[in-house]
């Protein structure tokens, strides 16, 4: 449910709300920024939609099977951030953990875990991440020195 002008309006209730010709048996990993309100949808099966949820529609942003920018067919990610802009900020692990930045149109890699750092840092998890509403992408993330770090990733224009 979502408050919306004083009221509470019905978005989409596991077990009776169908999207993408399946019916939601969960949805985790909400986050709102602005007017979005982004989310994973998970049916009996397994399969995984991302969405955001604006002017009264779910517009999917990523779906089981579509191919990422590494090559790896999507089937386990999940949600860390959104923006006001529309982008969500997401963790896939398909083909070694990577930070991607999608919306309706673009699938971007912010940094993938199977290469090093431009430093020549390996990390091997990331702890938290958010992305603001100018792009940029922050995020700290655990090395095999068990070093925490910070790190900024500016959109390239």
């Amino acid at each position: 449910y979502l408050w919306d002008q004083g009221v509470w309006n019905e978005i989409c209730v596991p077990g009776r709300c169908t999207m993408f010709d399946n019916v939601i048996a969960t949805i985790d990993n909400l986050h709102a920024a602005g007017e979005y309100l982004y989310a994973r949808f998970n049916t009996a099966g397994n399969r995984r939609t991302l969405a955001r949820w604006s002017a009264g529609n779910w517009t999917p942003l990523l779906d089981f099977g579509e191919t990422l920018p590494n090559g790896a067919v999507a089937n386990n990610y999940s949600i860390l951030d959104g923006n006001a802009r529309g982008d969500a900020l997401v963790q896939s692990n398909d083909g070694g953990s990577a930070l991607m930045v999608v919306n309706e149109t673009e699938r971007r890699t912010i940094f993938s875990l199977i290469r090093p750092t431009e430093e020549g840092d390996l990390i091997r998890q990331i702890q938290s991440a958010e992305i603001r509403n100018d792009g940029r992408v922050y995020f700290v993330a655990l090395d095999y020195f068990d070093r925490l770090m910070c790190y900024v990733a500016t959109p390239v224009q």
